[in-house]
């Protein structure tokens, strides 16, 4: 199994410009952090107050469409762009090549922000090109020998330009629809790519911890309940994407959560669960589980409305996990030990605060929904600036033992 955390050694063949091109978890970390800190602040002033939005995307839309291909796309291009550089002997995309990839995801967002201003076929021309230039650069790396079976990802990036291309459809060629399939299609996608990247985190760093325990201990991870995590994960984005909030999609939700829950029993993280990045990241995945949970409770007629559960899988699950693995590989791959700041314990709890106060709101806050809104976005945005302020100097500086990356 691929380690993808692995820090490579290998001397890069050309120094890149800065240490910002260096590797691609640097640019797109700090971005992800960036949007993740301002976007969605900026977004409640439009919703709840008078602040204008150059967008053509109506408000929730925008939101939905910023937050998945726009925050979660930044994150989701540095974890590939530095994990593929693990999977095989050809050397990690830097310069140039990685300048070209942020400013493709860069041109997304100023193409989305004023779309109010542009022809909708260039917005979306500029916002599409991400994911298939993100294929492209990796595409050596999933084709090397002895690496096929990630191309898994390559079927995943290509479904998520499907779901980008869904909201666009709507908003060019007025297909009614198009954008809530798309943008729904888009969340599950991250569900299933977290899923089945976790799933190789969490038992990498644990069969690690008790390798240097010197005493045997079972493997962290059991393959016939990987299969069943992922292939429920991923039978639940085929029939939400079929049969959208039907009976067939909430029982394959329910089944999707006890799989997870499964998987998180059998990692038996111990003491280990202590230390703080692990700790988020079973605190993320069981806000995605519970997400999960309450979204098959809310499609089978449930008393808890489908919002609720989908930020807890979102705001939650999501944010978290997103949070956690850019706090500890940024620390891992500048050749740092895994000891997280304080600071970053803390944006952790922010994100969970957020994600409960936006949970709860249309359930026992609704006299005060628009306050909860606010808290929960103002939270949210504290816990990435919070990020920004460790982590900056660390992912824009070279790396302190010399070695390229």
């Amino acid at each position: 199994m691929a380690q993808l955390l692995t820090i490579s050694t290998a001397p890069a063949k050309k120094a890149p410009v800065t240490p910002l091109l260096a590797h691609g978890f640097r640019p797109f970390f700090l971005l992800a952090a960036c949007y993740g800190a301002l976007f969605l602040p900026l977004w409640l002033a439009t919703f709840v107050g008078p602040m204008p939005a150059g967008t053509a995307f109506p408000p929730v839309v925008w939101h939905g469409h910023e937050m998945v291909f726009g925050f979660a796309a930044a994150a989701v291009c540095g974890f590939l762009l530095t994990a593929s550089a693990t999977w095989s002997p050809i050397p990690p995309v830097t310069g140039g090549r990685l300048a070209a990839v942020v400013g493709v995801w860069v041109a997304g967002r100023v193409a989305v922000w004023f779309s109010g201003f542009l022809p909708p076929i260039l917005v979306a021309i500029a916002d599409l090109a991400l994911f298939p230039v993100l294929a492209v650069v990796i595409l050596p790396v999933l084709l090397s020998p002895g690496n096929r079976h990630s191309l898994v990802f390559l079927a995943v990036l290509g479904l998520f330009f499907l779901a980008n291309g869904l909201v666009h459809l709507e908003a060019w060629g007025g297909v009614a629809g198009a954008a809530a399939s798309g943008l729904r299609l888009g969340v599950n996608l991250l569900v299933l790519l977290i899923v089945i990247i976790i799933g190789r985190i969490v038992p990498t760093f644990l069969n690690v911890a008790r390798l240097g325990q010197g005493k045997p201990r079972p493997p962290a991870a059991r393959p016939w309940l990987e299969g069943l995590c992922i292939g429920s994960a991923g039978l639940f984005v085929i029939l939400d994407a079929a049969m959208p909030e039907s009976r067939w999609a909430g029982g394959m939700a329910l089944a999707a959560a006890f799989a997870q829950a499964a998987r998180m029993a059998v990692w038996r993280a111990g003491r280990e669960a202590l230390k703080p990045f692990m700790w988020a990241l079973h605190l993320g995945y069981l806000w995605l589980t519970a997400g999960l949970a309450l979204v098959g409770w809310a499609y089978l007629d449930g008393p808890v409305p489908w919002v609720s559960g989908l930020h807890a899988v979102t705001a939650g699950g999501i944010g978290t996990i997103i949070l956690a693995v850019m706090s500890i590989v940024g620390l891992l791959h500048t050749g740092r030990p895994p000891q997280i700041h304080p600071t970053v314990i803390a944006a952790y709890l922010l994100v969970t605060a957020a994600a409960l106060l936006r949970v709860l709101a249309p359930i026992a806050l609704y006299e005060s929904y628009r306050e909860a809104l606010v808290i929960s976005g103002a939270l949210w945005g504290a816990a990435f600036i919070l990020y920004l302020w460790i982590y900056l100097p660390i992912l824009s500086r070279p790396r302190p033992d010399g070695i390229p990356g």
